[in-house]
């Protein structure tokens, strides 16, 4: 072949190449490629910028990687160096605990996050949690650098079980977990490492009162409360140490001996948390004992309107919210207060410097029915006319010395069954009275986050219009654009 024929081809060759750059298909090419390679460096670009500032969004039903605003405020009032001290063998991190953890060094220069292997660091941790204690992977240390400070949460501490759940008795192995209680547990740490003051509770037994239930134990751990037992029957003070004294439903009355032990506490500046059995009668002292702050308790069970009551349970209240620092968090639209069979509260004349503060209190329509014979839900003529209180703060300031006593009207309100659901306010509202007798800011209620599957159901009118939109409409729109976009390109 010529040189002369060589140079005519390649000449040839360019001038079809030059005119395939030309062509409305290069473009169109082009046009795409750009567009397909835009995308993937946005992508890369968003993966980068959300790894480097931990930047994520939570699409849980129920928040679970997302701190709550109670959280943000204890994490505000931190002023020493805090350090989260995450527990964990290399590669055995278990991702909901580990997403939780990191959120906390985001909302406070003051604290961080260190994971520490218990294989690597075995002294480390047993500075923290004595030579003897088994220290499970997942466990969390939070320590205050400043003060020394410390809180071992085990990992066991951050998991909930369902306490009907009887499962073990029947196989002979614990039953799952229900829920994970991660952040409830390490932001009650940090506020416990800050805190200059923790509380000390002491209950009253002896008298067939309601023993507090693991749960409602732990919630008061996590508002740094230690809880202890007080036997007044062989006591011969209240316990110097004793910053909220617990009352929970007796059964039996008191000694005049122990009224007398219980009043001489209270004069002297104490703090009382005390809630009425609804199903107990003939609590002469006790009751005198309430009376003494201006709470007369009325025996019986109340029945209130429909409006405020359970549909075809008049006597599951659900009372009016006053707005109050005991009634912080709680709204009656939102997660009402419940409470299952009451007394009823009326005031008492007593002396002028005790002040009452009602909280919680029924209807107007409401009325308490007496005794054990009545078979009516309805009024009836022997019936006592409300409004009752269901919840009152009585508190008492004299000679500098300030007194202050919370009395509900029923122990039921913070039985399990009521505690542990979000749709109701009773945990919000006991952690407040807690958090206020004890001198702590109200407002400290951080729920659990449920380990459960939520399933949707759809009603048959969903079933069919989805049936609809997937199989007919979806399909047709997608047939008749591609017919659009060939007709188009044929015609070109």
């Amino acid at each position: 072949m010529s040189k002369r024929l060589k140079k005519e081809n390649f000449s040839l060759l360019k001038k079809h190449i030059a005119a395939e750059f030309k062509s409305k298909k290069f473009k169109n090419g082009a046009y795409s490629s750009a567009i397909i390679v835009v995308i993937l460096v946005a992508v890369v670009f968003v993966n980068l910028l959300f790894s480097e500032f931990d930047l994520s969004i939570d699409l849980s039903t129920e928040g679970t990687y997302t701190l709550t605003d109670q959280t943000k405020k204890v994490m505000d009032g931190v002023k020493d160096d805090v350090t989260i001290y995450y527990v964990v063998q290399d590669g055995s991190e278990i991702t909901m605990i580990k997403n939780i953890l990191r959120k906390y060094p985001g909302l406070s220069d003051k604290v961080k996050l260190v994971n520490k292997d218990p294989d690597l660091y075995p002294t480390f941790v047993q500075k923290y949690t004595g030579t003897d204690t088994d220290v499970s992977s997942n466990s969390v240390i939070v320590v205050n650098e400043t003060t020394g400070v410390y809180k071992y949460i085990p990992y066991t501490d951050m998991l909930v079980y369902d306490d009907t759940d009887y499962s073990y008795y029947y196989t002979g192995s614990s039953s799952s977990p229900s829920a994970i209680d991660v952040e409830g547990q390490v932001t009650a740490a940090i506020q416990y490492v800050s805190n200059e003051n923790n509380a000390k509770l002491y209950q009253v037994t002896g008298h067939g009162e309601t023993e507090l239930t693991s749960y409602v134990t732990s919630e008061f751990t996590k508002l740094c409360t230690t809880v202890d037992f007080l036997q007044t029957r062989s006591a011969s003070e209240v316990p110097e140490d004793c910053d909220i004294l617990m009352i929970n439903g007796p059964t039996t009355d008191y000694t005049e001996a122990e009224v007398t032990l219980i009043k001489e506490y209270l004069e002297n500046g104490g703090k009382a948390f005390i809630l009425v059995n609804p199903q107990a009668t003939g609590l002469t002292n006790f009751n005198g004992l309430v009376k003494q702050y201006g709470v007369e308790v009325k025996d019986g069970v109340i029945m209130e309107s429909a409006s405020n009551s359970i549909s075809n349970y008049p006597y599951y209240l659900i009372p009016t919210i006053a707005t109050s620092d005991l009634t912080t968090g709680i709204s009656i639209n939102t997660n009402p207060i419940l409470i299952p069979i009451s007394v009823g509260l009326t005031n008492a004349s007593t002396r002028d410097t005790v002040t009452l503060t009602p909280f919680l209190t029924t209807s107007d329509d409401a009325f308490l029915k007496q005794g054990t014979e009545w078979q009516s839900y309805d009024k009836e003529s022997q019936d006592i006319e409300g409004p009752f209180t269901l919840g009152v703060l009585a508190s008492e300031t004299y000679n500098d010395v300030t007194t202050e006593v919370v009395v509900l009207s029923s122990s039921n309100l913070i039985a399990d069954d009521f505690m542990q659901y979000d749709m109701y306010g009773n945990a919000t509202l006991v952690n407040n009275i807690i958090s206020y007798l004890g001198g702590q800011e109200t407002g400290l209620s951080i729920p659990s986050r449920s380990l459960s599957e939520a399933y949707i159901t759809p009603t048959s009118a969903n079933v069919v219009m989805w049936s609809i939109i997937l199989i007919v409409i979806i399909p047709i729109v997608l047939l008749a654009t591609g017919f659009v976009i060939w007709y188009r390109r044929r015609k070109a």
